[in-house]
């Protein structure tokens, strides 16, 4: 099955947590802080969002503040729409 076609030039790879933290390492970086982001996609704005109800914008801010804690939670955070990775460059990496 091919893989669909991507649009935006930016978003031509994906990769995991730990392929990430790898390419890291690999490049001379130490990963000092990583992780998952954003499990609650941003659907709404004080601009309007998506919706064109209040109250269904301020509700989906309110389950949009839960995102930190559903970054924290296992297998939940797999399903994150980004990740993370912090790193340190470092001289010489023995990893």
């Amino acid at each position: 099955m091919a893989q669909p076609q991507i649009e935006e030039p930016a978003h031509l790879r994906m990769y995991s947590l730990s392929e990430a933290k790898h390419m890291f390492m690999h490049h001379g970086f130490l990963p000092v802080r990583f992780g998952y982001h954003q499990i609650i996609p941003t659907l709404s704005s004080p601009k309007g969002g998506i919706f064109d109800l209040r109250f269904a914008n301020q509700l989906v801010e309110k389950v949009f503040s839960l995102n930190s804690f559903f970054e924290r939670l296992w297998p939940i955070n797999k399903f994150s729409t980004n990740i993370f990775v912090v790193g340190k460059k470092v001289e010489a990496f023995h990893g």
